[in-house]
């Protein structure tokens, strides 16, 4: 039900802004970029991905997991959660609340994670390219110009602190 209020909503905005029509297919925009989740694609395999995923639950306490993961053709798609928004690795959006996503440090440790196993690897994201010498840990603005907030501040990870540790912990892992 709450999906059809939406286009409800969004024909609304197109039927009401014959005059400020930049405004009103702005704020559609926003409205769609919200509804779609983040799906990744990459030529990694499964296995590879689960094995990445079992290195970064060891950094965040086992509340990482995956919200989509399946193959398609010779790709496999996938999107990162948390299995709770209170526990580390979860995300906030720019008003601060709490989303049931994974945040910028949990996607950048399970790349890196992933490009140990797989140094072969990419993955697309967000029409960015990521392979193990470039695009990981790049930040960008995720907010509005009311209340803009960069990626890697919208969560409550004390993750420079908590990373030099964890670093140390998982290249033992890893050798």
């Amino acid at each position: 039900m709450e999906f059809v209020h939406k286009w409800s909503m969004i024909w609304y905005y197109i039927l009401t802004s014959w005059r400020s029509h930049t405004v009103q297919l702005n704020k559609i925009y926003k409205y769609f970029i919200n509804l779609i989740p983040e799906i990744m694609k990459t030529n990694a395999t499964i296995p590879e991905l689960n094995q990445a995923l079992d290195l970064v639950n060891k950094t965040f306490e086992g509340n990482i997991r995956f919200k989509r993961i399946e193959q398609s053709g010779s790709k496999v798609l996938f999107t990162l959660t948390v299995v709770n928004s209170r526990l580390p690795g979860g995300r906030l959006n720019h008003y601060g609340r709490r989303v049931a996503a994974a945040c910028w440090h949990v996607h950048g440790h399970f790349f890196d994670c992933l490009f140990k196993i797989n140094p072969g690897a990419w993955v697309k994201s967000l029409d960015k390219t990521i392979t193990k010498n470039a695009g990981n840990w790049q930040d960008w603005q995720i907010g509005s110009q009311a209340r803009p907030v960069m990626y890697s501040d919208a969560c409550e990870c004390d993750y420079n602190h908590h990373l030099q540790f964890q670093l140390a912990k998982y290249d033992s892992y890893s050798n």
